[in-house]
């Protein structure tokens, strides 16, 4: 999403040589202007906007090795009831018929799921546009691998594959905008989100990589992901020592022209809230793209036990896309579908669009986006509560300059 605004070199003298400090700035901002239609009572959004600025300073010594420093942040302005992804979906309170069976690990609490962070009643959340520091890290590179230590995202997202899009922002697929407010489709595995952590990932041999994270606690705040959302009336687990681990196989065959990326990813933590229902979280995931001339495929897959101890309380969801592109034009359909055993919801997100590059600063897309989420079998009859259903036109204009 984002262009350099410029590099920079300037030579500084350094014991017994001469070298060159290289520094690049990147800049991005987007804007999700929509018109939906709602029904339930997830609230949509007509206007939101992100805008994000990182710097990265780096010096290369004579033996090949790489050392570097970066720093980014980022203002939001997403869905007001549930930013960061998270947040309270559904109009469920304590004691109403419909909702005994969502009751909490204490009378009167809502749990939260650690892997959307999404509650299914509570005290809503009403956060605002509100900023972060997105990436604060170091980091070495030589031909042994690349290791980083301080504030960023791990291995398992780091080395993951994913749907495409034509949208940069506002997609249906793990969106870091949401317009709808009803979307519950999180195939990103990340529980550990924007936190201080350290990762270390091999060179690329023969298209495979391999990473590892560790983070001790994932209580981070971040735009695109807010593990520190819980609201008052939800009982939320407290994730420790997070250990990630990911493997990417990339390739492009020349014979065929296609390139082939998957990723395999796992989460694994444990749990230091008061609450006796939660316990060690572990999430798995895959994920594949393909590239074939102008057409562009990809997945992902998620499972993750919402680090839920008392019961069922399984997380899956999956998202497909698939992007045709014409010139400067680009066409594209994205589905996804989750299942919240914790929350006793499902959903599925739906986006069909096109995209238009204006210059190499600019694209603009429109299309058609629809999200809904139901909690199965509620009542004792057995009947579906339809929590929210939410649908229509969004336009999305990028900047990167």
């Amino acid at each position: 999403m984002a262009l350099k605004w410029g590099v920079l070199s300037a030579a500084i003298l350094l014991p017994g040589a001469a070298s060159a400090v290289e520094i690049e700035t990147d800049a991005s901002a987007v804007l999700a202007l929509s018109a939906l239609d709602e029904d339930g009572a997830a609230n949509a959004a007509g206007a939101l906007f992100s805008v994000g600025v990182s710097a990265e300073v780096s010096h290369l010594f004579e033996n090949g090795v790489e050392l570097g420093a970066a720093l980014g942040v980022r203002l939001d302005d997403d869905n007001d009831a549930r930013p960061g992804f998270a947040g309270r979906l559904g109009d469920c309170a304590p004691g109403l018929a419909d909702c005994a069976s969502l009751g909490g690990p204490a009378a009167g609490l809502a749990p939260q799921s650690p892997t959307t962070g999404l509650s299914s009643f509570g005290a809503p959340l009403d956060a605002g546009p509100y900023g972060a520091i997105e990436a604060g890290y170091i980091y070495v590179k030589s031909g042994w691998g690349e290791g980083s230590v301080g504030r960023d995202i791990g291995a398992a997202v780091r080395l993951d594959a994913r749907a495409p899009s034509v949208f940069a922002a506002a997609s249906a697929l793990s969106p870091s905008l949401d317009p709808t407010g009803a979307n519950i489709v999180r195939a990103r595995n990340d529980v550990s989100g924007v936190a201080p952590k350290a990762t270390y990932l091999t060179p690329r041999i023969i298209g495979f990589r391999f990473g590892v994270s560790y983070t001790p606690s994932a209580e981070g705040r971040g735009v695109d992901w807010n593990t520190r959302s819980a609201g008052a009336g939800v009982a939320a687990a407290e994730i420790e020592d997070v250990f990630e681990a990911a493997a990417s196989f990339s390739r492009r065959f020349r014979e065929s022209g296609t390139r082939l990326r998957v990723g395999a990813t796992a989460s694994f933590g444990r749990d230091g809230s008061r609450f006796a229902e939660y316990g060690d979280y572990r999430a798995y995931g895959l994920g594949l793209e393909l590239e074939r001339d102008a057409w562009r495929l990809g997945g992902r897959w998620l499972t993750s036990n919402n680090a839920w101890d008392a019961g069922s309380g399984d997380y899956q969801a999956f998202e497909i896309g698939v992007v045709r592109e014409f010139e400067d034009w680009s066409l594209g359909v994205e589905y996804g579908a989750a299942d919240d055993d914790l929350l006793k919801l499902s959903g599925q997100a739906l986006t069909v669009g096109a995209s238009k590059k204006i210059n190499e600063s600019v694209d603009i897309a429109i299309g058609y986006m629809f999200a809904d989420a139901d909690a199965p079998n509620l009542s004792a009859v057995g009947r579906t509560h339809e929590i929210a259903r939410n649908q229509g036109l969004m336009v999305e204009l990028s900047v990167r300059k």
